[in-house]
């Protein structure tokens, strides 16, 4: 277990180390969009190539190739549904929730955001959280034989890393429904792919977006209140479903797995 507090740790300092020391070298330009997204995108990217570090180079964090593997494809086609129908809840729960949002103003529409932020942060992202923590939380042995405490833990610490008030309760949300399909299908192929596809989106959308779209809301977006809480309602059926089918076709062909052993008293 210390193991996994030390990388979330380590995770936490190359980000800050890296922004403080690209803040400094751009203290003149600091308030210049373009200066500090790439101090978001590289404090990100460094991150994020300490998570793909783990993987490549420590044999202690439990993946194999099977972590790459999953049967049906319709799982990973379902997950990234629930993604899609999830944008226009997700839109209006931060808009309601209204928290401080570390990434507004920032000018992240370029190739480079959607190479480091779309693809390879989401990668490292769920090698690091879905594969070394949830696998280190699930045979943690306070955690035995409660996975969902597993993958409930493991989606705070997923949410609290994002360090952004404005996305903290996404996150969460996302980090649930990807703890649980890694946990289920032992796979982490699903949810790189529908970590990639929501942030790429995000990504796609500040590339071509303009300022004053940026800013707009939802009912800006639909006109009308009763357009806007129609749609979000059609979203929030399509989702309930997709993730009733999901659930369903995980059920069949991942039966629930038994609890993994207690560890030696040595690795607690």
């Amino acid at each position: 277990m210390w193991k996994t507090i030390k990388y979330i740790i380590i995770f936490f300092a190359l980000q800050i180390v890296c922004a403080l020391a690209l803040s400094a070298f751009f203290f003149n330009e600091l308030f210049n969009g373009d200066k500090m997204s790439l101090i978001f995108l590289a404090s990100g990217l460094s991150s994020a190539l300490f998570c793909l570090f783990i993987y490549l180079v420590r044999k202690d964090v439990g993946l194999s190739r099977d972590s790459f593997r999953i049967h049906p494809w319709q799982i990973v086609l379902l997950g990234v549904g629930a993604v899609v129908f999830f944008f226009l809840p997700e839109i209006k729960l931060t808009e309601i929730l209204d928290l401080p949002d570390n990434l507004e103003g920032l000018e992240l529409g370029s190739f480079w955001g959607l190479l480091a932020g779309g693809i390879i942060q989401p990668v490292a992202e769920e090698l690091l959280f879905r594969g070394a923590v949830l696998g280190a939380l699930l045979s943690w042995r306070p955690l035995q034989g409660k996975p969902w405490m597993a993958v409930l833990l493991s989606a705070v610490l997923f949410s609290v890393i994002h360090m952004n008030p404005g996305q903290m309760p996404t996150a969460f949300l996302i980090g649930l429904l990807l703890g649980w399909l890694t946990y289920r299908t032992g796979s982490l192929l699903p949810g790189i792919v529908m970590h990639v596809f929501n942030n790429s989106v995000v990504f796609i959308c500040a590339l071509f977006m303009t300022e004053e779209e940026g800013e707009e809301t939802l009912a800006d977006l639909f006109g009308s209140p009763v357009l806007e809480y129609l749609a979000i309602g059609v979203s929030l059926v399509l989702l309930i479903l997709i993730i009733r089918a999901l659930v369903r076709l995980v059920d069949r062909h991942y039966p629930v797995r038994p609890a993994a052993p207690a560890p030696a008293e040595g690795d607690a």
